[in-house]
């Protein structure tokens, strides 16, 4: 947010490092955003991810979420014959196909209510689109509340998992 408003964030040392308990202006450094990472930034091959998806069917799982969403931004930009967006929940899912229509058109898109939970639903799923590719990124993920709900978390989070990378194997 900072970087698209233009604000420049900087960083100061903590206490500890302050010289002679006190902050001089020559500690203060500017934040680069590559250092947030914690790790080297990882350059991706544009031209192969255009080779690979270009003209494909691509499908997002959990596409309405805040990492699906962002898949399918990336994935769009390298003009799939179609990304077929798969969420359970509803809104989300109408506000993605929305914005995503108005960037892109709707000759792409080919949104489908579903849960990776649902076998027979992803089965047919896989067999009517037959995708090249699958993003997965259905999944509960706010911790404390699966702790709480662990039946839950384990039905999505790994059965869910199962379902999609055996279909994904069982159609190449």
């Amino acid at each position: 947010m900072c970087l698209h408003n233009d604000i420049e964030v900087k960083i100061i040392p903590p206490v500890t490092d302050w010289i002679n308990g006190e902050l001089n202006v020559k500690q203060i450094k500017s934040v680069k955003i590559e250092e947030l990472l914690g790790r080297k930034p990882i350059q991706l091959d544009q031209d192969k991810i255009k080779n690979q998806l270009a003209g494909k069917t691509v499908l997002v799982t959990g596409a309405a979420g805040s990492i699906g969403s962002g898949l399918v931004d990336q994935i769009a930009k390298y003009y799939p014959e179609k990304i077929i967006m798969l969420d359970q929940a509803e809104t989300p899912l109408y506000d993605l196909e929305l914005r995503m229509q108005n960037q892109y058109g709707s000759s792409m898109m080919e949104i489908v209510i579903g849960d990776i939970r649902d076998e027979v639903r992803m089965r047919n799923l896989f067999q009517e689109f037959k995708p090249s590719f699958v993003y997965h990124a259905a999944a509960y993920k706010h911790v404390p509340m699966m702790e709480d709900n662990p039946s839950e978390a384990i039905r999505a989070n790994v059965l869910g998992s199962k379902t999609i990378a055996d279909l994904s194997e069982e159609f190449e």
